[in-house]
């Protein structure tokens, strides 16, 4: 947010002075303060029910990350032995 921040700050004093800066460094710290908050008590009230659904289907996730590891474990040994293939996928040219 840092960069956002400096830019509004940036445009706010080359267009109004110190005192258009300030209000709009209040205005983006109060909005930013108020998604926050908002947020934060969104993903509280939900975190109950999404843990339950997610308690529910444990078993097809941890599966689904098996094999996913396995096929990533797969791809990192082929593109391993068989350099020529690893440097025309990711390295074109």
């Amino acid at each position: 947010m840092g960069p956002f921040l400096a830019a509004v700050a940036a445009f706010a004093l080359s267009t109004g002075g110190f005192l258009t800066a300030f209000l709009a460094f209040l205005l983006f710290a109060g909005t930013m303060g108020a998604l926050m908050l908002a947020i934060s008590l969104l993903v509280g009230a939900s975190q109950n029910a999404a843990l339950r659904r997610l308690r529910g289907s444990s078993r097809a996730i941890q599966r689904s990350a098996s094999v996913l590891l396995v096929l990533v474990g797969a791809g990192l040994i082929y593109f391993t032995l068989d350099a020529g293939t690893f440097q025309s996928v990711f390295i074109p040219g």
